[in-house]
Formats: C-alpha cells, structure tokens, sequence
C-alpha cells in the first residue's frame, strides 16, 4: 500500500483511536484510507482474475451514466469501461465460470425504472445485454452468483439459475429472483416479513446452511425458497447497508455487515450476537473483500474507499551480544535480547550493505 496513505491502527486496547477522528479499530487491525472511487456511493468487488486488472473493481454513477474502474492497491483508478444513461447499483465476478468468469452489473434499462443485467469481458466490452426484469418500480438490485463448491443448492422453480438477484417492491417486500446464464430470469417467493433489501451474498462458509443472505435496515437475514430469518436486528438508528463474507485469512471464517448510519462495521456470529470491528467512518456504502481474507474494503457514500487489514508485526532487531564492536567474535550473534548495542549493529550493516 502506499505509505503516503492515511493509516490508523488499534494498538493499546481493545479498540484505539487517535486524536485526529480516524476509525476506532479492534486491537490488531489497520485502517488505510486508499483512494477515492471517483463519484459518490460506490460499488465494487474484489477482482479475482489478473486478466481484468489487480485490486478492486469500482463504479460510480453520475448525470452522464456509470463508470467502471479498477483500483490498484495503491488506489489509483484505470478506466475499465462507461455506461451511458443509466446508473448502477452491484457489480460482481463470475467465480464460477457460469458466465464465461466475467462481470455481472446490475443497472436501470434505459428510460425506465425496471432492472437489467449487464455482463463484460475483461477488456470492458458488453458481452450480453439481458432482458429486463422485476416489478416496474424497480430501482436496483443486489447481485451474487452461485459457484462450484458453493454450498447452496437451487430450491423448487429455481432451474438452473446460477444468478440470484434481490430488491425490494413497497407492496410484496424482498424479490427474489433467479437469472441464469442463458439469460432466462424467473421470480421466487417472495419475502413479505422483509421490507427493503441493500446487498446480498451467498453463504459461502455453511454457517447458515448456505442460503442467500442479505440485509436491510430490517437486519441480517438469510433466505431459502422463500422463507427468511432475521439473524441479527439492527441497534436504534442503525440501518445495515452491505455485508461480505471472508472465507479465512486475517478475518476467518465470518460474515461482517456495515451499518450505514453509524459507519460501523460489525463481525456476525452464528448465535446472533456481534462484535464491533471498526467504528467512526463516515456512512458507509459497501463493503467488499479479497479472496485470502486477509483485506475487507469500506467504500463511504463520499467515494473515499478503506482498507481493512492486519498491523504489521512490529520490527525487532536482535544481532549481538557484546557491544558494538566489529571484530568481537560475538558481534552480530544473537542473545534473546533487543539492546541499544542491536540497533548500532543495525547501522553498521546497512551502511555496508547486508550480507
């Protein structure tokens, strides 16, 4: 990452915070702010395959339409590719293959307010178009592709979407839907108990028997053939924006949710409780995360773009065990000890050169 970045760390407690107003972080964590996305309220997924760049893919939405760009891990933006007249609300990668291993975004069909599926190759072209869909209010739709060894197994009347696609009608709650790589789209159950959805992804780990979990200002809650339980309520105020689920790494096995209201990210456990990561971004918009599990990533409703990973081990020296001088037989020998006489031998090696 690039050293210049804003960088706050959790070193002396439970969770730290500088005098500056940085993130509040769980102890062993670092928060570096990596760039700006380019525009307000930004999607993004981590980018799986080098062919479509290295670091995160982004999108933001403007009057002229969207715009897609790879971010780097030192936060600079690559263009990708530009979508005029209409806006964006999810990007994800075919992991699976299922469609050819490219990208999947979700936008508005032009001149109305009903969802479309947008799909690209890794040179930014629009390999397909598929058909609208969804109820004629709809303004946006959440998106996570089934994979081989995904747990989930497609229910009754699912066929065989590999696709899954979730928003929210005023009148029927949740929609649920299936969309398969031939294009075919065909709506599930819906979930009546749910009024409004904000992102959605799979069960990945089979911690909550594999469903399609998704959250709203309702909550965390997971879906399967129409049924819906709500795992974890939102405190007073708070509304869950987005999640994403690690599958290792620094950050284990665990699905963490954002609030957007209070820029907290939380780490969810399976008995319904949460422990509080990070606290003291502003709104947040996304959240996305690498496939080691080792980075989550914070996109606020400002553009600026976060990331969430392990402090570095603290550098320790340990060369002698008798003074500073070079021709002792014991100099440069370690002792189990990190003295002032260590950061002299230090010095000495680098100025000549490391052997």
């Amino acid at each position: 990452m690039g050293m210049s970045h804003w960088v706050a760390t959790g070193l002396a407690s439970c969770f730290a915070v500088s005098a500056f107003g940085q993130p509040v972080l769980e102890q062993g964590l670092q928060a570096e702010l990596l760039g700006n996305a380019g525009g307000a309220n930004p999607i993004m997924d981590w980018i799986p395959t080098p062919a479509f760049g290295s670091g995160l893919m982004v999108g933001t939405t403007d009057g002229a339409g969207v715009t897609l760009s790879v971010m780097d891990e030192d936060g600079l933006l690559a263009a990708f590719t530009t979508i005029s007249g209409t806006g964006a609300s999810d990007v994800r990668f075919d992991r699976g293959g299922g469609f050819n291993g490219e990208l999947l975004v979700t936008t508005r069909a032009s001149g109305t307010r009903r969802a479309r599926v947008r799909q690209f190759d890794a040179m930014g072209i629009q390999t397909a178009t598929n058909a609208e869909g969804g109820p004629a209010n709809q303004l946006r739709w959440f998106v996570d592709i089934v994979s081989p060894g995904t747990i989930y197994q497609p229910g009754p009347g699912e066929g065989g979407g590999n696709a899954f696609l979730v928003d929210a009608d005023p009148d029927q709650g949740i929609q649920y839907w299936s969309f398969a790589p031939s294009g075919n789209l065909s709506q599930l159950p819906s979930l009546s108990s749910v009024s409004d959805a904000n992102g959605v992804e799979f069960d990945r780990n089979g911690d909550y028997g594999g469903r399609l979990l998704g959250v709203s200002a309702a909550g965390l809650f997971a879906i399967d053939g129409g049924f819906n339980e709500a795992l974890l309520q939102p405190a007073n105020g708070e509304s869950f924006f987005d999640l994403t689920q690690t599958r290792g790494g620094t950050f284990g096995q665990f699905v963490y949710v954002a609030s957007f209201s209070s820029g907290t990210v939380f780490r969810m456990k399976t008995d319904g409780t949460r422990e509080v990561v990070a606290t003291g971004f502003d709104p947040i918009f996304r959240l996305a995360s690498d496939e080691a599990g080792d980075r989550i990533f914070i996109g606020e409703t400002d553009g600026d773009v976060w990331v969430l990973s392990a402090e570095p081990e603290p550098c320790v020296v340990d060369l002698t065990t008798s003074g500073t001088n070079p021709g002792d037989p014991d100099y440069g020998v370690p002792d189990g000890q990190v003295t002032a006489a260590d950061l002299t031998c230090y010095v000495e090696l680098w100025l000549n050169g490391c052997p």
